[in-house]
């Protein structure tokens, strides 16, 4: 006597959402490990970048150093009120007033973090228009570096980085915004990928076509500073852990800096 066959058993609610769980965090750690940059082709067989050294000058072809701000050197006391002094670059952009030579000077030292732009201009509604801008930052928030850029220039004001000053990642946004830019041929100023503060748990679509609408309004920028948008390239070859510093050549072909001095 043959029995009927056995009815399939369908999946239970749990099963199914176990497996809804499961592809979900395959697809999320896919995205991490896409956002992070571990695929990308090189990443495990090109050479070590050699560290930053200040002293050491930049040579065509022999630019990109490796990018660690706890790296970079204090702010040079020539940017200080009290004059020279140690330790790192403090986390949050610190403003303040230094005089030298007759002339008031702002300076502008340490990470562009939330709110440096409205500091800013609370300080400079605050005291008579400075002389010029001293700059000396590793980077930080790309929308905060570019509200300050444009603060400057709506005031009129120059932007100067003195010997040993850096002014890294972000920071060249700031130094677009003078309407003078003179930079010390003893300065280092460098570009890199710059890192937008997405979730890294969105859409990689959506997480690209940002990054593409924040390049954009980056070159924007620089065309609007007269600095022309074609530093993007090199910066957008250059890994987020490293920076590209760039020779006197190509801040003035570039037109980041309008002086080179001593």
């Amino acid at each position: 006597m043959s029995g009927a066959a056995p009815a399939r058993r369908r999946p239970g609610i749990r099963a199914v959402m176990a497996f809804c769980l499961a592809a979900q965090a395959l697809i999320g750690v896919a995205v991490v490990i896409e956002a992070s940059g571990l695929l990308e082709p090189g990443r495990w067989t090109r050479r070590a970048m050699p560290g930053f050294d200040p002293a050491q000058p930049v040579v065509p072809d022999d630019q990109t150093r490796r990018f660690r701000p706890a790296e970079l050197p204090a702010a040079p006391g020539t940017m200080r009120p009290g004059g020279p002094g140690g330790g790192p670059l403090p986390d949050s952009l610190q403003i303040e007033t230094v005089a030298r030579d007759g002339a008031t000077l702002l300076s502008l030292t340490g990470t562009i973090d939330e709110g440096a732009a409205a500091r800013l201009v609370r300080r400079l509604d605050a005291m008579e228009p400075p002389d010029a801008v001293l700059l000396h930052s590793p980077g930080g928030l790309v929308a905060e570096a570019l509200e300050i850029g444009r603060e400057l220039r709506r005031r009129g004001l120059g932007t100067r980085l003195v010997a040993g000053a850096v002014c890294f990642s972000a920071c060249p946004y700031m130094l677009a915004g003078g309407t003078a830019r003179e930079v010390s041929a003893e300065a280092r100023v460098g570009v890199h990928q710059s890192y937008y503060d997405s979730s890294a748990l969105l859409p990689l679509f959506v997480g690209v076509a940002a990054v593409q609408e924040r390049e954009a309004e980056a070159m924007r920028y620089l065309q609007e500073m007269g600095v022309d948008p074609l530093l993007r390239i090199p910066a957008l070859e250059t890994p987020a852990d490293g920076i590209y510093i760039l020779t006197a050549e190509e801040l003035e072909a570039y037109r980041l800096a309008t002086g080179i001095t001593g």
